[in-house]
């Protein structure tokens, strides 16, 4: 089975210290867990402390803005910024190079999204009206990808 792991952006009732914080970090404007949500209300949760056939204790839990929300794609790249490899989610934008049939380099930006089973890069804002490319290892190792940002922290990166 695969690793899940979400993350999502804080509600302004957590981000006003009104809330305990002393069971989950904040890493970078996002808090890092299991998914736990209905149509209204998004939770990222700990790890399970206890349960039964009736009942789940989570270890903590944090509501987080719902438009935030995303999956681990399972890949990773270096981050733009830090230069440390990070854990790609749904929403970051990537930045990479790939060979085209005739064998030239082109870059690419685009952001992660989840379609199909699967988890794409669309690119055509790039101008390459075909530019959707499945992310994962395949992509991952023979290029240098990058994470440039995220939609959800960096408007300006949307276009």
């Amino acid at each position: 089975m695969r690793e899940h792991l979400f993350r999502g952006i804080p509600t302004q009732t957590v981000l006003m210290a009104d809330y305990p914080q002393e069971y989950f970090k904040i890493v970078n404007g996002f808090v890092y867990g299991n998914l736990i949500a209905d149509e209204h209300s998004p939770y990222i949760v700990g790890g399970i402390v206890d349960s039964d056939d009736d009942y789940c204790s989570m270890e903590w839990w944090c509501p987080v803005q719902k438009e935030t929300v995303g999956e681990w794609t399972g890949t990773e790249a270096i981050n733009f910024d830090t230069k440390k490899k990070e854990k790609v989610f749904e929403g970051d934008k990537l930045a990479f190079t790939i060979r085209d049939e005739v064998n030239e380099l082109q870059y690419h930006e685009g952001f992660v999204y989840f379609c199909d089973g699967g988890f794409w890069v669309d690119c055509t804002a790039d101008g390459d009206d075909e530019a959707l490319f499945a992310l994962g290892t395949v992509l991952l190792e023979d290029t240098d990808t990058q994470i440039i940002g995220n939609i959800h922290q960096n408007k300006e990166l949307v276009r």
